[in-house]
């Protein structure tokens, strides 16, 4: 698990945006629909992203979506804190370019 994680890091950090902006928090609900989107929600909401329910999306087409997924569950089973890097829009979910913890 140790070796996914760093991979899914250093991926993350390699292809991270510059513009890419940055929301802490604890992950308060998530889900998959059948259109394999991911909708993705923290116990405080950022003010920039245009869905206020459901505020970060990302498809499971992403080569690191499973990963995702993985940090999701995990940081939502043992109720820690987690990173987001993403861009936002006003009129729709924000777009996630990566995850990460970090003490």
């Amino acid at each position: 698990m140790n070796k996914v994680f760093v991979v899914v890091l250093l991926f993350a950090l390699l292809t991270t945006s510059v513009n890419a902006k940055e929301h802490k928090g604890k992950i308060s609900g998530f889900y998959i629909n059948s259109s394999q989107t991911v909708l993705v929600k923290f116990d405080t909401p950022p003010s920039d992203c245009g869905d206020g329910n459901w505020p970060y999306q990302f498809s499971m087409d992403n080569a690191v979506a499973k990963e995702w997924v993985s940090m999701l569950l995990m940081a939502r089973a043992s109720n820690q804190e987690i990173r987001i890097g993403y861009t936002s829009t006003t009129e729709e979910e924000c777009s996630i370019v990566y995850f990460y913890f970090y003490d």
